[in-house]
């Protein structure tokens, strides 16, 4: 069973996070907290219940949170995406790409895809992302072209 403390934890966790995310994954989120809430003992009950940290934040506007929401699915399903996006610089561009994880800078979102336009790894801030489609097409994890495969990569240049 869970500590006082790591009840909290899971608290905290939630509050600071449920602002941030899609609206079907904030409520998931919520549903899974009122269960593990709802079986604690006692005192780690009264704990979480009392938690004393509270995360207000401007929430996602609408259209970015059914753009995380599609992007998010997208991934899990491993459906190919097909955008138009614009560049730090305003340059325009259509990308087609096997979304890999959708990630939380702690200011902006962004994709992390295998962009099939570039072959190869990309980043997209999903607040540049115009006429999104998520598309029937399915992808299939080929080496190279993974989230783990990704990771290893930003490992190895970090290491540099």
């Amino acid at each position: 069973m869970f500590t006082r403390e790591e009840a909290q934890a899971l608290v905290a966790s939630v509050r600071v996070a449920r602002p941030h995310l899609d609206d079907e994954l904030a409520a998931h989120a919520e549903a899974a907290l009122a269960k593990i809430v709802g079986v604690l003992p006692p005192v780690a009950r009264a704990a979480a219940e009392s938690m004393a940290l509270l995360a207000p934040a401007d929430p996602l506007e609408p259209a970015m949170r059914d753009r995380l929401r599609a992007l998010r699915q997208a991934a899990e399903g491993r459906r190919r995406v097909r955008f138009e996006y614009v560049d730090q610089h305003g340059a325009p561009s259509s990308r087609l790409v096997r979304p890999l994880a959708c990630v939380y800078w702690g200011a902006v979102w962004t994709l992390a895809a295998w962009c099939e336009t570039r072959t190869d790894f990309r980043n997209f801030r999903l607040d540049r992302i115009r006429r999104l489609d998520v598309l029937d097409e399915r992808f299939r994890d080929e080496p190279g072209r993974t989230l783990p495969d990704l990771l290893r990569r930003v490992g190895a240049d970090r290491e540099r």
